[in-house]
């Protein structure tokens, strides 16, 4: 398999358990007695729904692929690429999660997922984000979900068999050791 094709992969399991997991969250929070059949066909039609989404988060890294040029595999190039990429990786993770986030925050205000009153919102999009950064501890929620990620990312980015850390063996430092680790995955 390919350095490219695990990322995406990674990207796209990264997407979808987010997903999933915000669909049980929000059916366990809304605290309806759901039979199973009604839980199957929630999960197997937001599947459609998020499998229909998935193109367009793969689409960049797709194209970013293809262009990227392959390194040597002890340069530093390669060792750079890697830490780039796992940047995005961690920024894609941080926007899946704080998307999940977002959604509970407005069923709690509105009881149902983001739906025409979010997309109405974005015409008053100056007082929303206004209102929203009086209500909810924003920074704290964004820098907690962030550290997250970057550790997420650490520990199961697919970097190759060196991991982030590049070539140097002790050079990476403990949080390297975990890359390598998550690269094994």
């Amino acid at each position: 398999m390919t350095r490219g094709t695990r990322r995406l992969l990674w990207i796209a399991a990264a997407f979808l358990l987010v997903s999933v997991a915000t669909r049980i969250g929000l059916g366990l929070f809304a605290h309806g007695a759901f039979t199973a059949g009604e839980w199957l066909r929630a999960l197997s039609v937001g599947l459609v729904f998020d499998l229909t989404v998935l193109p367009w988060f793969l689409l960049p890294w797709a194209v970013y692929e293809a262009v990227m040029p392959g390194f040597a595999p002890d340069g530093r190039a390669r060792r750079w690429e890697q830490r780039w990429a796992a940047l995005w990786a961690a920024l894609y993770l941080v926007l899946f999660a704080a998307t999940a986030a977002a959604e509970f925050a407005f069923w709690g205000e509105f009881g149902s997922r983001f739906d025409f009153i979010a997309v109405d919102y974005l015409v008053y999009t100056h007082e929303v984000v206004g209102n929203i950064m009086e209500s909810y501890p924003v920074a704290w929620w964004m820098s907690g979900l962030a550290g997250a990620a970057i550790l997420v990312v650490l520990v199961t980015w697919p970097g190759g068999r060196r991991g982030l850390s590049g070539a140097g063996g002790e050079r990476g430092g403990r949080l390297a050791g975990w890359a390598r680790v998550g690269a094994l995955a």
